[in-house]
């Protein structure tokens, strides 16, 4: 699974996680966050530092720290009371347990968690926990994070912005496995935007239409598929 043009995004992300920092990785629909969190998984298996992926969909259930369910099982951490006195024993006790185990946290879609789940994973980040969580824009990111951006030991803010035009060109080559021609380098880059979900679908959608020649893979005629057009509308 390649990096899709986020090589240095991943290096710099893997870098924080090691020194223990907290991270928000802040990029449009389609810009890769899901993906750059998945490749960084895989980097730090790689790099054997213990880590757990949380997905802030699961708050949908509607129960309070669900998406935490993994790591209170892990720490033997019970949520299940219906006094303020349990809930203060999950924020007062898992942090510092997480933190002192070295373990990090990964967070994909972070507005989806629920309230109650994103004021702990801030408690974690200022215990010292390295912690990656996803958004597509600052807006949608609770209080309890934005205050303590920046700083020494505050939150990082990595921006995924439009790949570059050699980027896309090249997950393009990786996709269908050959250099693309002239032509349709030029209309994919037009359509793209530098998206790299719309390079995907761009792509998929000229299955049944590319020939190889010279010149390189020519796609066809490259299509929005509905997919696609529902992320740019």
């Amino acid at each position: 699974m390649g990096t899709h043009g986020r090589a240095e995004e991943l290096q710099r992300l893997t870098a924080h996680v090691l020194e223990r920092r907290a991270v928000l990785v802040v990029g449009a629909p389609g810009a890769g966050t899901t993906h750059l969190l998945q490749r960084l998984r895989d980097e730090l298996a790689g790099a054997e530092v213990e880590h757990l992926l949380l997905r802030g969909a699961d708050g949908e259930a509607g129960i309070a720290l669900v998406a935490f369910a993994p790591l209170l099982a892990r720490f033997d951490v019970q949520s299940d009371g219906d006094d303020q006195r349990a809930a203060l024993e999950v924020y007062t006790r898992l942090p510092p347990r997480v933190a002192t185990s070295g373990l990090a946290v990964l967070v994909d879609d972070l507005p989806l968690l629920t309230r109650a789940s994103q004021v702990l994973l801030a408690q974690m980040a200022r215990a010292g926990v390295a912690v990656v969580a996803t958004t597509h824009d600052l807006d949608t990111v609770p209080r309890a994070i934005l205050d303590d951006i920046g700083g020494p030991r505050g939150w990082q803010v990595e921006q995924l912005g439009p790949l570059s035009d050699d980027a896309v060109l090249a997950m393009a080559a990786e996709l269908v496995d050959d250099q693309l021609a002239a032509p349709t380098s030029a209309t994919l880059l037009h359509l793209a935007g530098g998206n790299p979900f719309a390079v995907r679908e761009l792509v998929a959608s000229s299955a049944s239409e590319r020939t190889s020649g010279p010149a390189g893979m020519d796609l066809g005629s490259l299509r929005v598929t509905p997919r696609l057009a529902g992320l740019v509308t």
